[in-house]
């Protein structure tokens, strides 16, 4: 067995039972698997954090590496091919888990061959969670954990299966807004809509094209060479005006029947908010201060990221995203919003201050 570790410049969060297995095979790999923290005793010296025990059997932690395990004769390929494969499933796991901080940059490390059979880790939590409030972990890391069912996902993915464009860019969003750069979490956003969008449409008037549907224009044209070329010039005419809102609205409507401003009038003006916002900020590099605008602030981002994610659901989308909120209990599965910690903070620095007044009239009466 061949051992070839995989240092990634980001940590992965990981969610794993105790007694979980120790591998995931990659079906369309032969003699490949992805090894579960589990199996990785003897790597305990590189984790970034220790096991952190949330439930009778489940432990989180993160590490910064993903190890890939190789049964069969010596491996011929180069490390380049190996580093292909890395990436192929890393990108997947981003992808099934939602867990968008996952990065593309590795290190490829060889280790040394074993014949030994993979044993089980020792998890020794260094913290039992036993009371609410003991611990709090970042939302969107808890819910976007690598599980067995995860890896599992990604690694019966098809060799061919490609990470969609769209929730590639919708990703780099969430991990922009998460580094505090609002501007490419909002460029980010609208970007991420068109590309869906525009792949749907696409589809469905080759679908159209494919049908010779009567329920649209379809007509023949003569073209070079003697062949025929069929188009449905309404439709040509309406993707030719490049126009943001009529990707949500004409087009679709034309075409399979749906539009956004019909279905969902609230969404679709947030969403040309955002696509007036994008422009602003291509061609003028801020956005106004007219509340026809997102602003340029980690609630803009915010709520940039809220409306990609309705749209792009809207558009068919039910792939996993999770727009970071706040803190959750593990211990209990409670949650506390970023806003109400700041409400409780702005509470309390009004109470240190009446008293701090308070004090200070104190001071004054004794003096007089």
């Amino acid at each position: 067995m061949e051992f070839f570790t995989v240092r990634i410049q980001t940590d992965i969060a990981w969610l794993i039972e105790e007694r979980g297995p120790l591998e995931v095979i990659l079906t369309h790999y032969p003699g490949w698997s992805v090894l579960t923290p589990a199996a990785l005793e003897h790597r305990d010296a590189d984790r970034r954090t220790s096991p952190v025990q949330v439930n009778q059997n489940q432990y989180m932690f993160f590490s910064n590496y993903i190890v890939f395990a190789y049964r069969g004769e010596p491996v011929s390929c180069s490390g380049s091919h190996v580093v292909a494969l890395a990436q192929k499933v890393i990108a997947r796991l981003r992808y099934v888990s939602g867990q968008f901080l996952i990065s593309s940059n590795i290190e490829l490390f060889i280790d040394t061959p074993s014949k030994d059979a993979l044993t089980r880790s020792e998890m020794a939590p260094f913290l039992k969670l036993n009371a609410k409030g003991q611990y709090m972990l970042s939302d969107f890391e808890f819910r976007s954990a690598l599980t067995y069912s995860f890896v599992q996902k990604a690694a019966a993915l098809p060799d061919d299966f490609d990470v969609p464009v769209h929730n590639q860019i919708l990703s780099d969003a969430l991990s922009a807004h998460v580094e505090s750069d609002y501007r490419r979490s909002i460029l980010y956003s609208c970007m991420a809509i068109e590309s869906l969008a525009l792949e749907k449409l696409d589809s469905a008037y080759d679908s159209v094209m494919q049908e010779r549907s009567t329920d649209h224009r379809v007509v023949c044209f003569p073209a070079a060479g003697g062949k025929d070329a069929w188009k449905d010039p309404i439709y040509e005419l309406l993707r030719a005006r490049d126009d943001f809102k009529h990707l949500l609205h004409e087009q679709p409507l034309y075409l399979i029947k749906r539009s956004l401003l019909r279905e969902d009038k609230d969404l679709y003006d947030d969403a040309i908010r955002l696509y007036r916002t994008r422009n602003k900020l291509v061609h003028r590099g801020s956005p106004p201060l007219e509340k026809e605008y997102l602003p340029l602030t980690v609630g803009g981002s915010k709520s940039a990221l809220l409306i990609a994610i309705k749209v792009v659901r809207w558009l068919g989308d039910d792939s996993l995203y999770f727009v970071p909120g706040g803190l959750i209990d593990p211990f209990d599965g409670s949650s506390v919003s970023i806003e109400s910690m700041r409400g409780e903070r702005r509470g309390q620095n009004t109470h240190n201050k009446r008293i701090a007044s308070d004090a200070r009239g104190a001071r004054r009466s004794r003096k007089r």
